[in-house]
């Protein structure tokens, strides 16, 4: 099935339920086998792999500095993956109540434009980032994961690992769910996808239809997202917010 089938399927969809904000993922029949352009057939998803164990991952060489913590094992990897998103002007479904964007020129980082784009979309809702239910997060690396965690302010500096290892980061923890989807690390990171799959998350989870996932009472989601580099400074972090009809 194509991007332009799938969007079809759902503006059908949309006909028939009429919410604010529908976005809706699909399990979508992929072919056994695929051909690619140069002859090379694939047969297998080969991103999961099979008799991957604990010590085998710990083993793993930085990818980037000898001394460093980022490893094949801990990093998202690129996907293939569509999403689509369907607005409404009215209904009562979830409702997209903040965003926000910040743009780098250079003389920044990630992380700095993070912050700054998450404590715009705090100040616009009226809330701090403790007072959302659930928070999507661009975590390409298990370190930015930690790393966002801290800086949008869910945990104080350095405390997000201990809050993560403690479950406090879980559905059920006592602070805002942070990736309950998986993450990038978990399901894979189709680059233009990715956000849009972080909304989708949040309607379903204010919409309590996230199954397993499903923070109970999720009213309010945020997601934080970034793309493109100049320099070590990101081009754009976003930040979106979510709250339920």
């Amino acid at each position: 099935m194509t991007f332009s089938e799938i969007a079809k399927l759902i503006l059908h969809q949309e006909a028939q339920t009429q919410q604010t904000l529908i976005l809706l993922m699909r399990t979508v029949t992929a072919p056994k086998t695929v051909t690619m352009p140069d002859g090379t057939v694939v047969s297998t998803d080969d991103g999961p792999r099979a008799g991957v164990t604990l010590e085998a991952v710990q083993g793993l060489k930085p990818v980037f500095r000898e001394e460093g913590t980022v490893t094949a094992g801990n990093a998202s990897q690129l996907s293939d993956g569509a999403a689509a998103v369907v607005l409404s002007a009215t209904g009562d479904g979830p409702r997209i109540t903040a965003t926000n964007m910040v743009g780098g020129d250079g003389t920044g980082d990630y992380h700095s434009r993070v912050g700054d784009v998450a404590a715009r979309l705090w100040t616009q809702l009226g809330v701090e980032a403790r007072d959302a239910d659930v928070v999507e997060l661009h975590d390409a690396n298990a370190s930015e994961l930690l790393w966002a965690t801290d800086v949008i302010g869910i945990t104080a500096p350095g405390e997000a690992a201990g809050a993560l290892t403690a479950g406090r980061l879980e559905p059920d923890g006592d602070l805002p769910a942070v990736n309950p989807s998986g993450g990038l690390l978990g399901r894979g990171h189709p680059i233009g996808a990715t956000g849009v799959y972080q909304l989708v998350e949040l309607a379903e989870q204010v919409s309590g239809l996230a199954g397993s996932r499903q923070r109970l009472g999720a009213d309010l989601g945020a997601l934080f997202n970034c793309g493109g580099i100049i320099g070590e400074d990101t081009a754009a972090a976003v930040g979106i917010a979510v709250a339920g009809g």
